[in-house]
């Protein structure tokens, strides 16, 4: 008996931007909640993808080395040389320097491969064609976008390749920190996106979906840093972005507009921004009511700049 298995017949991708220093996982199957199972990463640590029928305490024992320093190669050598059950086993792991790593068994279902690139690896088992890894390393060498964008085009390539051969069920992004200045005020732990699709039709689109809003969210943080750092203009053109990321979503642009009249008393640009999503809003009247509220409550510093927009939106 080799333990405890579980089956992921998987493609995924691990990579790490050298400009960022983000590092992240991204996957698809055909069983449920991948990202709950097969993705280990950590802030400067490293990032791995244990999956086709992988035993449960390998992940965790690859990120144990990584986080004592071993490279990406060693990592994979030692829990490859230790474990009995290694030819049904497939890895993908990065390190917190870019090197990169890969492993797929002699007995995994095919059809089973690997490819390692700069910064990345991705591979795949059990899929419907031979071509998939290929097209994933010519899919994430040509992306373009965030490292989420990026890694999310390189799955879309997968799928177009015929992906799993049971078909699509389940898919999850998780990118982690970076470098630099910006990262100091956020936890070595922060995941800047953890995105999980646990069970659905169509798992690659509605990741794509929640991805677009997760990305409004952090342009939103950048904006409203922008604004009470004293920078409106930059503020303003970081809001843009998370409007268009997500057109539908009217509370960003609320919030955007609470932002203005707290930190600088514009209710004329906080109108601008609020009035073309109100009109399409069901009960716009509960928006206005929550502007009172927040006012009431010491919420907005410019009282009377509540009062105006108020007056401008009815």
């Amino acid at each position: 008996m080799l333990g405890k298995e579980v089956y992921h017949a998987t493609y995924s991708i691990v990579a790490r931007d050298p400009e960022t220093g983000q590092m992240g996982v991204a996957a698809q199957t055909g069983t449920i909640a991948v990202g709950s199972a097969i993705s280990h990463i950590e802030a400067e640590v490293g990032a791995i993808a244990a999956q086709a029928r992988m035993g449960m305490l390998q992940g965790p024992k690859a990120m144990a080395l990584l986080r004592d320093g071993h490279a990406a190669c060693d990592v994979i050598d030692k829990i490859v040389s230790e474990d009995e059950g290694a030819f049904i086993r497939q890895y993908g792991v990065v390190d917190k320097d870019g090197n990169a790593a890969a492993y797929t068994g002699e007995r995994c279902i095919p059809y089973a491969s690997h490819h390692v690139g700069d910064g990345y690896t991705v591979q795949a088992n059990m899929m419907l064609n031979a071509t998939v890894v290929e097209k994933m390393a010519e899919a994430y060498e040509n992306a373009t976008g965030t490292l989420a964008e990026r890694m999310l085009q390189t799955l879309f390539a997968a799928e177009g390749q015929g992906g799993d051969i049971r078909g699509m069920q389940s898919a999850s992004i998780k990118i982690v920190r970076g470098h630099g200045p910006e990262m100091a005020e956020f936890p070595a732990w922060f995941g800047f996106i953890d995105i999980r699709v646990d069970d659905h039709k169509d798992p690659l689109k509605e990741l794509e979906r929640i991805l677009q809003l997760k990305l409004a969210v952090l342009y939103n943080h950048q904006g409203t840093g922008s604004i009470f750092g004293g920078n409106q203009e930059e503020g303003l053109k970081f809001y843009e972005e998370a409007r268009c990321k997500a057109p539908d979503w009217f509370e960003i642009a609320y919030w955007q507009a609470i932002t203005l009249l707290d930190a600088a008393g514009d209710a004329q640009k906080a109108a601008e921004i609020l009035a073309p999503g109100l009109e399409r809003e069901a009960s716009p009247e509960n928006w206005i009511e929550l502007l009172r509220r927040l006012e009431a409550v010491g919420g907005i510093r410019y009282s009377d700049a509540v009062h105006e927009l108020i007056a401008l939106l009815e």
